[in-house]
C-alpha cells in the first residue's frame, strides 16, 4: 500500500490548533506529513519556527505515532522533547508542539 492510500479500518483522528482553534481534516494516511512547505505536507502550519517538513504522524498496528524528522526547533509530546527519528505512541488528547505551534491529538 502507498503512503497515499486511505486506510480505511483506520479511526477518525485529527489535529487541533490550540492558538487558531482550527482543526485539521480526519488523518486518514499511514503517513500525515506536518510542516511549513505547504506543497509538501498534509497539514500545513504557518510558523516560521517550524520546520519545512519538520514530522510525521505514522498509523500501524492499531496505533498512531509521532516521528520527529530531526527538526530545527524539536517535537514534544505534552511538554517533553522526543528524540528525532524515533516513533513515539500518541494517544486521545495528548499534545504535540512543533517548536511552538501546539496541536491537541484527537480520535474521535
Amino acid at each position: 500500500m502507498d503512503n497515499d492510500t486511505p486506510i480505511k479500518r483506520m479511526p477518525r483522528a485529527f489535529l487541533y490548533n490550540l492558538k487558531t482553534k482550527r482543526r485539521s481534516l480526519p488523518i486518514r494516511k499511514e503517513v500525515y506529513k506536518m510542516g511549513k512547505e505547504r506543497s509538501y505536507v498534509d497539514y500545513h502550519i504557518d510558523n516560521i519556527a517550524v520546520s519545512r517538513h519538520h514530522a510525521n504522524i505514522v498509523y500501524h498496528d492499531d496505533n498512531f505515532y509521532i516521528i520527529d524528522l530531526n527538526s530545527t526547533n524539536h517535537t514534544y509530546i505534552n511538554g517533553t522533547a522526543i528524540l528525532p527519528n524515533t516513533e513515539i505512541m500518541i494517544k486521545n488528547g495528548m499534545v504535540i508542539r512543533l517548536a511552538d505551534t501546539e496541536l491537541l491529538f484527537k480520535i474521535v
